[in-house]
């Protein structure tokens, strides 16, 4: 395997894991409902997340960074591929 493929494989993997995580969080998460409760009685919104492991709040950052690096990286394979074409 070369190197643009390799990258280009890590890339997907990366997207693919970022909207898994995207979708665990949207179904596993906390409820905006219960949010809402803590609110408006006064507490901050962050209390509303006790009963929650506190891995969960690492996911989202983490979704974030694998998701911009996966497209970032298929942004610079892309460019690549063009200054490629233009030698040739």
């Amino acid at each position: 395997m070369t190197k643009n493929s390799k990258l280009s494989i890590t890339a997907a993997i990366a997207l693919i894991l970022s909207f898994a995580i995207m979708v665990l969080l949207h179904n596993y998460g906390s409820q905006s409902s219960s949010m809402l409760q803590f609110v408006t009685s006064g507490r901050p919104s962050m209390a509303a997340m006790w009963h929650e492991m506190g891995w969960m709040m690492m996911l989202g950052p983490m979704s974030m960074f694998l998701f911009f690096g996966g497209i970032l990286t298929f942004i610079v394979l892309f460019i690549q591929f063009l200054l490629k074409g233009q030698e040739n």
